[in-house]
């Protein structure tokens, strides 16, 4: 620029105009361009204009206000338009819709092929847990499970309640019988029994209780026997030495040990310590107690109505009756087990040799299947655990000369913290004989 043609242009407050863009005249009714007559060369904040001092500005406009042309917009011809093209011009980090819809079909099918699996799965899964389910309720496999079980417990409880009508009126007879016993593989067991019995048309509750233990030591007691015994000497009352002879019998345990099994008989105490030592020993042994079931596998004696089946408190209930050709075959078949073997070596032939069908006659057979067949027996086994938890019988026998009509229910429940314990005092098995002895003699006098 040339500094003669420079002019300097103030605004009316003073203050220097900086803007080098001339003069613009509008005009309403036509639309104005404005054009420049020289290109604005911008100035960056930071930067200095060369030839410039930063203590006094110099801007200046290097040409002197020129009048603006109007100029009309150009038209634009057909030949000159340009149809720009439609695909879009993809940008780095820009996402394409089209690619988001196909990632959406894709994954849409991955997750409709990933639930086809699920279902697919579920199904078969579904499939063959009732396959299995029906397997594991069908009455033969709940019945074996349960007979396994029971042969090899660890410990069980029993408790039975029997009632017994005679149908007629009798000077003397047992009308009900109650059953609580506790037994474990130690072995040891317990029975607590009572006794109801009909004496001349008065019903009298007589008990007693026993248990044997791993140390071959067997306790018993007697309780409410008076009352009995007073009733056999009918009206007259009972002589106080006989009353007192009585006393010191019931409700006191009495211990039994091999050593007073051994003063009665050598040869008894003998089998009984050796049957006690094999026991211990085979039931240490599993293979030979599943060898048990496993042998009644062979030879399952007790048939199953399967068209009779109940539900109840989650148990299932199984009508049973016994085939007594095949209950033969399987005690015979005892003897060829080692467990069996082992304690028959201990007391001899206990079983009998030949006990299988084929020993005992058709009418033998069908005599004894006559006469196991007024039982009439529902077991009821959990439908989960495949233990038995209880027994219902009934027996019926109505004959010319007699009637007897017997119901009994037996609660099982087979639990291994179960256990057996001997009584903290007893008396010795001596001393509770010589009372024994005392009073049968009293009562022998009484009617002399």
């Amino acid at each position: 620029m040339d500094d003669s043609n420079e002019e300097i242009v103030k605004s009316n407050d003073g203050q220097l105009d900086n803007l080098n863009i001339p003069e613009i005249t509008e005009n309403p009714e036509t639309d104005i361009i404005p054009v420049p007559t020289q290109d604005i060369i911008p100035v960056n904040d930071n930067s200095v204009a060369p030839q410039q001092s930063l203590a006094e500005p110099n801007l200046s406009i290097s040409q002197p206000v020129q009048d603006i042309i109007p100029v009309a917009p150009p038209v634009a011809s057909e030949a000159s338009i340009t149809v720009l093209p439609t695909e879009k011009i993809k940008v780095d980090g820009e996402i394409d819709p089209d690619q988001i819809k196909q990632a959406v079909k894709k994954k849409r099918g991955l997750k409709f092929f990933v639930i086809l699996i699920i279902l697919m799965t579920v199904l078969l899964g579904a499939g063959g847990a009732s396959a299995y389910t029906f397997w594991y309720s069908t009455p033969k496999k709940v019945f074996f499970d349960a007979i396994s079980r029971t042969m090899n417990y660890d410990a069980m409880q029993v408790s039975s309640t029997t009632t017994i009508d005679t149908g007629s009126d009798t000077n003397f007879g047992i009308s009900k019988i109650t059953l609580n016993s506790i037994t474990t593989d130690k072995p040891s067991e317990s029975v607590d029994l009572g006794v109801e019995i009909n004496m001349n048309n008065k019903l009298y509750n007589v008990g007693a209780k026993g248990m044997y233990l791993d140390s071959g030591d067997i306790y018993f007691r007697l309780d409410n026997i008076t009352a009995a015994v007073q009733e056999a000497f009918g009206d007259q009352a009972m002589p106080a030495a006989i009353t007192d002879k009585v006393s010191e019998l019931e409700g006191e345990w009495v211990k039994y040990t091999i050593a007073d099994m051994n003063s009665a008989s050598k040869e008894v105490a003998t089998a009984y310590q050796c049957m006690i030592d094999t026991y211990k020993r085979v039931n240490k042994d599993k293979a030979m107690q599943s060898s048990l079931a496993a042998n009644y596998e062979k030879y399952p004696f007790f048939v199953i109505n399967e068209n009779f089946v109940q539900n109840r408190d989650n148990n299932y209930g199984y009508k049973v009756t016994i085939d007594a050709g095949l209950m033969a075959d399987y005690i015979d078949s005892l003897k060829n087990i080692d467990s069996v073997k082992e304690l028959r070596k201990c007391s001899g032939e206990v079983l009998p040799t030949d006990t299988t069908s084929a020993s005992l006659s058709t009418d033998s057979i069908n005599t004894l299947n006559s006469y196991l067949n007024k039982f009439n027996t529902t077991v009821w086994i959990n439908q989960w655990t495949h233990d038995l938890s209880k027994v219902d019988m009934t027996y019926s026998d109505n004959q010319s000369s007699y009637s007897v009509a017997m119901n009994m229910t037996a609660d099982v429940k087979i639990d291994g913290n179960l256990k057996v314990t001997a009584p903290e005092q007893s008396t010795s098995f001596s001393d509770w004989q010589k009372s024994f002895e005392n009073l049968v003699s009293q009562f022998y006098d009484s009617y002399k």
